[in-house]
C-alpha cells in the first residue's frame, strides 16, 4: 500500500503556453492556454512529474467558472476559466475569459502586444 507524504513546498511557480486570439476577440477577451504537462520539473525535493491520466485529474472545479488568477495570487482575479481539459498530448489546457477590470485589461494588452506569454 502506498503512503502519501505531505511536503511543504512554500511558493511554487508554473509557466504556461498561451495562444493569442485575433483582435475580433477584444470585445470578449478570451485565450486558450496550457496550464500543466507531464514534463519533469526540478523542485526542492527532487523532480515533480504531474500525472495526466484521466483518472488522476479532477477538472470539476476548473469547469465550474474557477477564478483565473494573476501569478497564483487569490487577491488578483483577472477572469474565469470557461472550460478545461486534458488534451491528447497530455497537457492540461483551458480557455479563460478576462475580466473587464483595469488590471485584467492591462494584462490582456500585454498578451496582445507580445509582452506576456
Amino acid at each position: 500500500m502506498k503512503k502519501n507524504k505531505e511536503i511543504n513546498l512554500g511558493v511554487v511557480y508554473r509557466t504556461a503556453e498561451v495562444t493569442r486570439m485575433d483582435d475580433s476577440e477584444a470585445e470578449n477577451p478570451t485565450i486558450e492556454l496550457s496550464f500543466s504537462s507531464e514534463t519533469a520539473v526540478e523542485r526542492s525535493f527532487g523532480f515533480e512529474i504531474l500525472d495526466h491520466n484521466p483518472k488522476s485529474v479532477k477538472l470539476d472545479r476548473l469547469n465550474n467558472k474557477a477564478p483565473f488568477l494573476l501569478d497564483h495570487d487569490p487577491a488578483q482575479q483577472i477572469g474565469v476559466v470557461e472550460r478545461a481539459e486534458v488534451s491528447t498530448d497530455k497537457k492540461g489546457r483551458a480557455v479563460v475569459k478576462f475580466s473587464r477590470s483595469e488590471k485584467a485589461m492591462e494584462i490582456w494588452q500585454d498578451i496582445k502586444g507580445g509582452i506576456r506569454f
